[in-house]
């Protein structure tokens, strides 16, 4: 008998958010390792291109990396 209740996530769920997870702090990583070089093209690579919400100090939200990278 499994001792597992029916409401957990399978394994391969919780692996899954474990990568994701993981990705995420690659990514804030390499963000603010671009930011201290003062890398403008490679922080601008970090967010999507397409419409997305980018909430930022002191500039307000925008809709589109450019939007962000134009400041």
């Amino acid at each position: 008998m499994s001792h597992e209740s029916s409401h957990s996530p399978s394994l391969e769920t919780r692996v899954q958010r474990l990568e994701d997870a993981e990705k995420i702090r690659n990514l804030k990583a390499e963000y603010w390792q671009r930011c201290d070089l003062k890398d403008v093209e490679a922080v601008r690579a970090c967010f999507c291109d397409g419409p997305i919400e980018i909430h930022y100090d002191g500039t307000g939200s925008h809709t589109h990396r450019d939007s962000l990278y134009d400041i």
